[in-house]
């Protein structure tokens, strides 16, 4: 744990357990889906006092949907990059670029790690501070982390953070996504 991560946990405490009369930030909500191979549980950063948006509803269904591509496309850049986030963009136009077979048609892909600056944007988001938390306590051999962005022409907002885990694990998903090119 890094003396900033150290320092914000400590913080987090004491503001919890010492300061009277403010509201302790609210719970991460947890939802679990029924997909083709299993479960997948998502859990998302709680807004305080709502329920989930129709884009978060969105959101849920295409991880649900697509969760072996992901899973293996979230261990992929585990592997080769370090700790980081699918960061899943809807497309605007022109061709895809294809990673992987059957790839996403409405979506593209890329893996950030940690460590980039675009964490830090926008200053709105409550997605860099919960991201932060995430990367240093999820664990890339059972979950994997999703950034959904809002695209060009889409309505503004904050990108969206994800936590999932499922069946089958990210490393068992990148050898069932390699499984056609062998």
């Amino acid at each position: 744990m890094g003396l900033r991560s150290f320092w914000s946990s400590l913080k987090h405490f004491l503001e919890g357990r010492f300061v009277t009369g403010k509201a302790s930030p609210p719970e991460p909500r947890t939802t679990t889906y029924a997909a083709d191979n299993g479960l997948v549980e998502i859990t998302a950063p709680a807004a305080a006092g709502s329920a989930p948006s129709a884009a978060e509803q969105t959101h849920h269904q295409f991880i649900a949907s697509n969760w072996t591509k992901l899973a293996a496309a979230s261990y992929a850049g585990f592997r080769r990059h370090g700790i980081g986030v699918v960061v899943i963009e809807k497309r605007t136009g022109g061709a895809a670029q294809a990673v992987l077979e059957g790839a996403f048609e409405t979506c593209d892909l890329a893996y950030a790690t940690g460590m980039g600056m675009w964490t830090q944007r926008p200053p709105h988001s409550t997605a860099p501070d919960w991201l932060e938390e995430q990367f240093q306590t999820y664990e890339p051999l059972e979950a994997g982390l999703f950034l959904f962005r809002p695209a060009n022409g889409d309505a503004p907002g904050p990108p969206r953070p994800y936590h999932a885990t499922g069946t089958p694990a990210p490393p068992d998903a990148l050898k069932q996504a390699r499984t056609p090119f062998n």
